[in-house]
């Protein structure tokens, strides 16, 4: 969805992607230390619209004192994750996708990363696995396929409101960036058995 709605960020991750690759071959998790921008339009991704706007309670295990705030010990603590993304003191507005913001040196931005695969001892156990997999899906996706809005019509971001939040059914046009790219992931997708 962010890719069709704007269309200067894809083209971007992708002239990223061709300088390194050359246009033929797919990325794999090796090149993930030298595609900063694809790397930048992931965070951005899980900043901008959180799977989990909540994360999971947790209890406190002893008394504490937090910025003035007495939180005794047997609290339940909600981490509100949404408020963590939507930090309204941050340097670019909060509404919009920026990916840059992630590679701003002048106004360093934490890694959704910390908060979205949850907190302290609890966090996700397959997180790296995840980041790794989702970094090879969507380099592959924006190498090898152009994203943009439907023909007709116009494509606004809706997500659902509830417990866990996902876009709601949308239309975009998928098209492969060129028949080299189509047949490279023809290819793939034969080595995959799919």
């Amino acid at each position: 969805m962010a890719m069709a709605l704007c269309p200067e960020k894809q083209w971007k991750a992708q002239e990223e992607i061709d300088a390194l690759l050359g246009g033929d071959h797919l990325p794999t998790v090796a090149d993930r230390d030298k595609l900063p921008y694809v790397s930048a339009i992931i965070k951005e991704t899980m900043r901008w619209h959180p799977t989990l706007p909540l994360s999971l309670a947790r209890q406190t295990d002893k008394d504490d004192v937090y910025e003035g705030y007495f939180i005794p010990r047997g609290t339940m603590v909600m981490p509100n994750v949404w408020f963590i993304a939507y930090d309204a003191d941050a340097r670019y507005d909060p509404e919009e996708f920026i990916p840059e913001r992630f590679l701003d040196e002048d106004v360093p931005t934490p890694d959704p990363a910390s908060w979205v695969f949850g907190f302290g001892r609890r966090v996700c156990p397959g997180r790296f696995l995840a980041e790794n997999s989702v970094f090879v899906i969507v380099a592959n996706i924006l190498a090898a396929f152009d994203i943009s809005l439907p023909t007709e019509g116009n494509l606004s971001p809706k997500f659902t409101l509830d417990l866990v939040s996902y876009p709601e059914p949308y239309e975009c046009q998928i098209t492969p960036r060129s028949d080299a790219m189509a047949r490279l992931v023809e290819s793939r997708a034969i080595q995959c058995n799919i």
